[in-house]
């Protein structure tokens, strides 16, 4: 009895290392990125942009993602008391953490992110001319990934980094494809 306890024990884990394996691989993704920013004064919204991504799952738990999303729209920013040009270029680096259901012919991973953001913006003004800015941030998200047994996949992700007194707040949606 104890052997074939062992067995099934032994039968079970090299099972789930056989699903854990099945399930890593690399994706790629393009979509559409939102982005607000707040602070003290108020809030802007740029609109939605384009993102790229690129991520790689180790397991049905660890993955890693490196995007880059560019939005730019005419906002009203009320310490110019203006409507202005906005650019906003964003280079991420992160993990995502969760666990990945199999659900027969697909799979949803609800998943925590912890990453870190570089912001180039710039800024076109009536009074001074073009204005340009770099910063970085450690973030915090979560979001949410279906994917097909055949690779494609979609991705509802919400991102929150804080540069300076200024909150960030990201929400995107992608489409890609697993190798």
């Amino acid at each position: 009895m104890k052997k074939l306890v062992l067995a099934t024990a032994i039968a079970a884990l090299s099972t789930g290392a056989f699903a854990n394996t099945d399930f890593s691989g690399h994706r790629v993704g393009i979509g559409a990125s939102n982005l607000k920013f707040s602070d003290t004064e108020g809030s802007w919204n740029l609109g939605t942009g384009v993102k790229v991504e690129y991520g790689y799952d180790f397991n049905q738990i660890f993955g890693i993602n490196v995007s880059y999303a560019w939005n730019q729209d005419d906002v009203y920013i009320p310490d110019y008391k203006e409507k202005l040009d906005y650019k906003a270029r964003t280079f991420k680096i992160d993990t995502d953490i969760g666990y990945a259901f199999d659900l027969g012919q697909a799979w949803i991973k609800p998943y925590g992110v912890l990453g870190l953001a570089f912001l180039g913006d710039e800024v076109n003004t009536s009074d001074y001319g073009k204005i340009t800015g770099n910063d970085s941030s450690i973030y915090l998200g979560a979001g949410v990934r279906g994917e097909l047994d055949m690779g494609l996949y979609a991705d509802l992700r919400f991102d929150l980094p804080m540069y300076g007194d200024l909150d960030a707040d990201y929400l995107s949606f992608t489409i890609g494809y697993k190798f």
